[in-house]
């Protein structure tokens, strides 16, 4: 099992990202993405932001880089049994689109 090790960056050196997740429906499926993304190594941040169905992730583009993070829309949405529990009351329709 990988541990995550603490991320020593400096504030500069790290990145925001921006992903559109048109199929966020509501905040129960905040801890599903949340639980997915803070392990990973590179990560220092993830902010869900409901209403306009945003995730922020700050990152150290050298560990983790931004086209990485959006890849992992497809593991996100094909985890059933935590997407049933999450979403089970919501319809998904196109999962993440990156911010240009």
């Amino acid at each position: 099992m990988d541990l995550k090790l603490p991320l020593i960056v400096p504030e500069e050196k790290l990145q925001k990202s921006y992903y559109d997740v048109l199929g966020l429906c509501c905040s129960s499926e905040v801890k599903l993405i949340e639980k997915i993304l803070n392990p990973l190594n590179g990560i220092k941040d993830v902010k869900v932001v409901v209403p306009t169905k945003t995730v922020i992730v700050t990152h150290d583009q050298l560990i983790i880089p931004q086209l990485e993070i959006a890849a992992l829309r497809k593991p996100i949405l094909n985890k059933r049994e935590d997407r049933v529990v999450a979403i089970r009351e919501c319809q998904l329709t196109d999962p993440w689109m990156q911010h240009e």
